[in-house]
């Protein structure tokens, strides 16, 4: 009798066991031409279970068809179902295209109904029309509720789509939360959308687990944006500063009829936003600009300020390294407790120079502010209206100290054209002695600096020595004896200690000394010495990408902190 109950028991367990995998295997259908490695597998075999995607059945196989066009209609059919929603009925139709009644219809109502597509002026859906890529970034950002509003004071990360483009924002706001991407630069927008495509960027809006690694929030602000250029030719080089005497620069290339949005031109070379950063391409190439001068000598400047989400009180962050540590106080010397991944959103519970306080899933700590992007602050007060002058060291005729085909006067220009991105994203105004390979004289980088009536004055140096042993960051200010030295050597301690702890430099600490550009200013003034060109690690610190940008997020965190203090 007890054999007989556990044979039972057995068999109950594998009917239901057999039930489970059978009704797994359905809801998958096996679409014979998505096998398991196929890209967008996992994508369509999600929304399959969730019944938003269907197939095709022939010769008794089950198809997607990843190739195929999606129609405006079925795309309108899966949304609504990827969104719970149920389909309108009604004896009428809202198009004179699509008649009443009929399923199509009722999906098509209930997605207008929620202002998922945009309209049209002629009463015509055009429901067997494909869908395109601007439409689809279009509807899946009012689907789920994508930020718009942050996304559209980004410079695009595309060449053919500007600020001025009709579905700028949102091609931006699918783009910066992983949903859609370009190629090769390009967005296509009226480019139709496959049923593969389809499959994979609604799975991502539908669900996290499937999104694109997020990109960096750009540096590159079209709110600042004055105009907008057309390339004439092929091939046009797009640099990071606004000199072509090296190809170190180059940091991408456009092409004929491209267009790029405009923000200041100077001495041959016009600013541009290039695929969400700023860049400099020559003035002899593109044409249809209406732009200002740049904020170099004798010229006024351009103020970019953050925008503000006055629903959103709680200033939010977003990480932007692989795995940032979570301390338990503020510094490196304290406990990790924790860490988070690229791309994750945190509340900002404080700032304190250069450490946040936050509490994520119930875990209060402290994080490095090099290492996230803050997404809705409102204006920085700390930085409003502030008037800083930078100075690139060197310039022209005089390259500084150099290193076979390494100049100091571009390591320093590079680095301070960053330093003012990231001022005058914070609502600070920025004057720079020199934006390209200009020479201004001492007593010019002086007598401008005065001119401006500047709060603070930073200029920013490599250091060299005969022994190639000598390294480290040293920053320098100047005061006489008997006056107040406490904002320069502040300004300057903020702005090195930021340095030589984010670079890991050696610290060979803030000294008073009278350089012409510091002595005769008549603002608390710092001269920084990033490095020494003649030092390996140093060298290679200065020159790497990544390393450049911490540079410059090094003095805009001492700049800032020095600010929240005078």
């Amino acid at each position: 009798m007890l054999l007989k109950k556990i044979i039972n028991s057995s068999l109950i367990i594998l009917s239901l066991m057999v039930f489970v995998l059978a009704d797994q295997a359905n809801a998958s259908q096996n679409y014979s031409d998505i096998p398991s490695n196929h890209a967008a597998y996992k994508e369509i075999n999600f929304l399959t279970n969730l019944g938003v995607l269907n197939g095709y059945e022939e010769n008794g196989k089950m198809l997607y068809k990843p190739e195929i066009a999606v129609t405006r209609a079925e795309a309108a059919n899966m949304l609504i179902i990827a969104l719970g929603q149920s389909p309108l009925t009604g004896s009428t139709s809202s198009f004179s295209d699509i008649n009443a009644g009929t399923s199509e219809s009722g999906y098509i109502e209930k997605a207008v109904e929620l202002g998922l597509f945009p309209t049209t002026s002629n009463g015509e859906f055009r429901p067997n029309e494909p869908l395109t890529y601007e439409e689809v970034s279009y509807i899946l950002t009012k689907a789920f509720n994508l930020n718009t509003k942050e996304a559209s004071t980004y410079g695009s990360p595309f060449l053919d789509v500007t600020s001025k483009s009709k579905f700028f924002e949102y091609i931006n706001a699918a783009f910066y939360n992983g949903i859609t991407q370009g190629e090769n630069g390009y967005y296509c927008p009226n480019k139709s959308v496959t049923r593969e495509e389809f499959a994979l960027f609604l799975a991502r809006a539908k669900s996290k687990t499937y999104r694109l690694k997020l990109p960096a929030a750009p540096t590159a602000r079209v709110t600042g944006a004055k105009g907008q250029a057309v390339v004439s030719v092929n091939d046009l080089n797009v640099r990071s500063t606004p000199n072509s005497s090296s190809k170190a620069n180059i940091i991408g290339r456009v092409n004929k009829a491209d267009i790029l949005d405009t923000f200041a031109t100077s001495s041959g070379w016009v600013k541009v936003a290039y695929k969400g950063r700023y860049g400099y391409v020559s003035n002899k190439y593109v044409k249809n600009k209406t732009v200002k001068e740049d904020r170099s000598l004798n010229s006024t400047p351009t103020k970019v300020i953050h925008s503000n989400d006055s629903s959103s009180p709680t200033i939010q962050a977003s990480v932007t390294t692989d795995s940032l540590n979570i301390r338990s106080g503020a510094g490196t010397s304290y406990k990790v407790i924790g860490k988070l991944s690229y791309g994750t959103n945190i509340n900002v519970d404080s700032i304190s120079g250069n450490w946040i306080k936050i509490t994520y899933n119930g875990v209060t700590g402290y994080v490095s502010k090099t290492y996230v992007k803050l997404l809705n602050q409102t204006d920085n007060l700390t930085l409003k209206n502030k008037i800083i002058i930078l100075d690139a060291g060197h310039g022209g005729k005089d390259p500084g100290a150099t290193k076979g085909s390494i100049y100091e006067k571009n390591i320093t220009l590079t680095i301070t054209n960053l330093v003012v991105q990231k001022l005058e994203e914070a609502g600070a105004t920025v004057f720079a002695t020199r934006i390209g390979d200009t020479y201004p004289s001492l007593e010019q980088r002086v007598a401008f600096a005065k001119s401006k009536n500047g709060n603070a004055f930073v200029s920013i140096h490599v250091n060299a020595a005969a022994s190639a042993a000598a390294s480290g960051t040293e920053t320098y200010y100047y005061v006489k004896a008997n006056e107040d030295d406490r904002k320069d050597k502040y300004l300057a301690s903020a702005i090195n200690n930021e340095i030589v702890e984010n670079l890991d430099m050696r610290d060979r600490g803030i000294k008073n000394y009278p350089y012409y550009v510091i002595k005769n200013t008549s603002m608390p003034s710092v001269l920084v010495e990033l490095g020494f060109i003649t030092n390996s690690n140093d060298l290679l610190k200065m020159t790497t990408d990544k390393n450049i940008d911490l540079y410059a997020t090094s003095i805009y965190n001492g700049i800032e902190q020095y600010f929240s203090k005078y």
